[in-house]
């Protein structure tokens, strides 16, 4: 496992869960027991709880009302629960119940970038936006087990990923054009690009890790 965590190039990665998370919940430890409910559970109320921390954070930096915030976009691979974590969000920062949410679920290691592009058409087509982004993540939660060696994949995860949250506001200072200033979000591209099946660079990053 110390091998595996040098090569990754990680310094500090945080966790959402602590040893009371983890006292009494032998689900979470056990291969052979089931577990994927209790976490999912967890995950519903820690996913909007870290993202307004987060978020409360640039609404204070910004200097005016939770309120002027006309449209707010969450992002999470952590669970997919219903109501979702773009509403309970909105709730913690008592947003107006007006504000015009997305929710992306599932959208793995793109997510982030995927909120981006959204904010970027958001701001860009509605005049006088004022865009929130969100992202959270608890995904050692979903994924923590006691370390098995057969299974050398998972101690990569382990090594890899962590909790938390950002977030970003956005708005459209000046007009797109000549002689005006390009926006912050103007490098954010409206096109994707999809990878395909590259299951040959999964296993490259398997051999370099271990």
């Amino acid at each position: 496992m110390k091998r595996i965590c040098d090569k990754s190039g990680v310094k500090k990665r945080h966790f959402h869960y602590t040893e009371e998370t983890l006292t009494g919940r032998p689900e979470f430890l056990d291969h052979a027991l089931p577990s994927l409910n209790a976490r999912l559970a967890i995950a519903a109320d820690a996913v909007p709880e870290l993202a307004a921390s987060a978020a409360a954070r640039a609404i204070a930096e910004w200097g005016r009302p939770a309120t002027n915030t006309t449209h707010l976009v969450v992002s999470t691979n952590s669970g997919a629960s219903s109501p979702g974590a773009d509403l309970r969000l909105a709730e913690l920062l008592s947003l107006r119940p007006t504000v015009q949410r997305t929710l992306l679920y599932l959208h793995g290691c793109f997510g982030g970038c995927s909120a981006l592009r959204v904010a970027r058409d958001l701001v860009e087509n509605n005049r006088g936006a004022h865009v929130l982004v969100a992202v959270s993540e608890v995904s050692t939660m979903l994924s923590f087990r006691a370390p098995v060696e057969a299974n050398p994949e998972a101690l990569v995860a382990a090594a890899l990923f962590g909790d938390g949250a950002g977030r970003r506001r956005h708005r459209r200072r000046r007009p797109y054009g000549p002689g005006g200033a390009p926006h912050l979000l103007h490098g954010v591209h409206r096109a994707g690009d999809v990878a395909g099946d590259r299951a040959h660079l999964v296993y490259a990053a398997r051999e370099r890790l271990l």
